[in-house]
């Protein structure tokens, strides 16, 4: 739960919003929302801040829309319109890891566990300096974030980063990372065990959480970036809804 989200050590990463010094900053006007919708924001929106995702703002240059998106399971996920913002920041290039490359390099391994980082992106602080830009307006008042946000501009680059230096020194030899997709690989089952625990070492150390119930582990093979991995090598994963 959003609760149990400790977050990243803040000395591994902080997201900062660089903007473009000519850019005007731009105060959305409050958009209507379906008023069967409002019942179910409001107790979204006590979630996140009882985790201190996000904090009541009085006063902010920057405010955006805050735009609901209904899942299947009929829960809804609240998502805010940062296009004004996105257009104002510095872009930061920090590039992801090729998926072809981790596919080659995880199969033919006998043993696999497949890691999900809980609620990705919010684990890493927003630094506070730059949290009221994330200010978004509602019915109930102005919110704005402490954690990085999904929708924000940079915040894939800046996860990936964070990660990388996370797992410095064992990407490539028994981990790869694809921003929360976390894949241990080994030759055997013994073997396995012990890269497990080096990886557990690191997340404790610099506080990234796991999802449980999305984690697989010592699997034969297993469904990473659209495919079957397994010691027989890959396939494409027909399997897929």
């Amino acid at each position: 739960s959003y609760e149990d989200l400790k977050g990243f050590n803040p000395n591994l990463a902080q997201h900062t919003i660089e903007l473009d010094p000519n850019t005007k900053p731009v105060r959305q006007k409050q958009r209507p929302v379906n008023p069967h919708m409002e019942p179910l924001m409001r107790k979204e929106l006590d979630k996140l801040i009882e985790s201190a995702i996000i904090f009541p703002i009085k006063h902010s240059s920057w405010v955006a829309n805050l735009v609901p998106v209904r899942k299947k399971s009929g829960e809804i996920r609240l998502c805010v319109d940062f296009r004004d913002l996105n257009r104002a920041s510095l872009k930061d290039h920090y590039p992801l890891p090729s998926m072809e490359q981790i596919l080659q390099v995880v199969a033919g391994s006998e043993r696999f566990s497949l890691l999900d980082g809980y609620s990705g992106f919010n684990q890493i602080m927003v630094k506070e300096e730059d949290q009221f830009k994330t200010a978004f307006t509602t019915k109930w008042g102005t919110y704005a974030y402490k954690k990085m946000p999904f929708g924000l501009s940079n915040t894939g680059a800046k996860f990936q980063r964070a990660m990388d230096m996370a797992f410095k020194g064992l990407i490539n030899k028994i981990v790869l990372v694809y921003l929360d997709d976390i894949t241990v690989f080994s030759k055997n089952a013994a073997d396995h065990l012990f890269h497990l625990r080096q990886v557990f070492q690191r997340c404790r150390k610099f506080g990234v959480s796991l999802n449980p119930k999305k984690c697989i582990f010592l699997a034969h093979e297993g469904k990473l970036l659209g495919h079957i991995v397994s010691k027989e090598g890959l396939e494409i994963d027909s399997r897929k809804g």
